[in-house]
């Protein structure tokens, strides 16, 4: 009978992978814990607020064009061509204000028509105020501004309906001129409803949010029953997504993306 000295070669590879799964595995847990640390501490982040209301009417046009897809990337789209000519343009224009804009405008609120989303910004804050205040569950616009173009006569920037607050720190939103976080649209532009965090997008910086003050400041003045109406409706047309499955799907493309990585570090040659 042969004496085992040694482990074989396929053995010491095993071993090799267990070790290096078990390393990136410590790395991936204190990436996780630091990223929910940061995550709880943006939930309660304090932003600028301008306090004016968007009555659930509002976002409920804004959400009869979701997954309407700008075909070829031209804004040739029917909509889109309405959206843009709501604010005096036609053709290839950026038209995240210009969807925003319209939709404001159909439910009776024509004050400051512009393409620009931070003018538009701007203009909400230089006739209500603003201040520094916590992010309310209730529908909002919410606005971004690049950097380098901050101040400049025609700074660039992305503008978005807020729709509700969700778990650690993120809004469910609904904007023009994006792209969708489903794969089913994967690679394609147009309005859709997004999950977004209460910050930074990209080289894009949180501007502040278009939001009332208190659910009595309603500009359309409309009744408990009204509200209570229209917010069954959002949640029918989101399809029963309640926080939890939210917050659940967050953390699954967490594990997801983890596995990947594993799996190809195990198998780099």
């Amino acid at each position: 009978m042969l004496a085992v000295t040694g482990r074989s070669k396929s053995e010491s590879v095993a071993i090799q992978k267990k070790i290096k799964c078990i390393k990136i595995m410590k790395k991936l847990m204190f990436f996780l814990i630091a990223t929910q640390i940061n995550l709880v501490a943006t939930a309660n982040k304090k932003v600028e607020i301008v306090p004016f209301d968007v009555p659930f009417s509002v976002i409920d046009t804004a959400l009869f064009y979701n997954n309407i897809i700008d075909i070829g990337g031209k804004k040739t789209t029917q909509e889109i061509q309405k959206f843009l000519a709501s604010v005096g343009l036609q053709g290839n224009y950026p038209y995240c204000q210009a969807f925003s804009y319209y939709c404001m405008n159909a439910r009776g609120f024509s004050d400051f028509r512009t393409a620009n989303a931070n003018r538009y910004y701007d203009s909400h804050k230089k006739k209500y105020g603003s201040y520094i205040g916590e992010v309310q569950n209730k529908p909002g616009l919410i606005c971004w501004v690049n950097p380098a173009t901050f101040g400049n006569t025609y700074q660039s920037g992305h503008i978005g309906f807020m729709i509700n607050t969700m778990p650690l720190g993120f809004v469910r939103t609904i904007e023009g001129n994006t792209s969708s976080d489903e794969r089913l649209y994967a690679g394609k532009r147009g309005v859709f409803v997004r999950v977004r965090p209460i910050g930074n997008i990209g080289n894009k910086e949180l501007r502040g949010i278009i939001q009332g003050r208190t659910t009595e400041e309603i500009a359309e003045k409309i009744t408990i029953e009204e509200t209570l109406k229209d917010y069954e409706k959002i949640i029918i047309i989101e399809q029963n997504t309640t926080e939890e499955d939210t917050e659940r799907n967050i953390w699954e493309y967490a594990w997801i993306l983890l596995f990947g990585i594993i799996w190809r570090k195990l198998n780099k040659e």
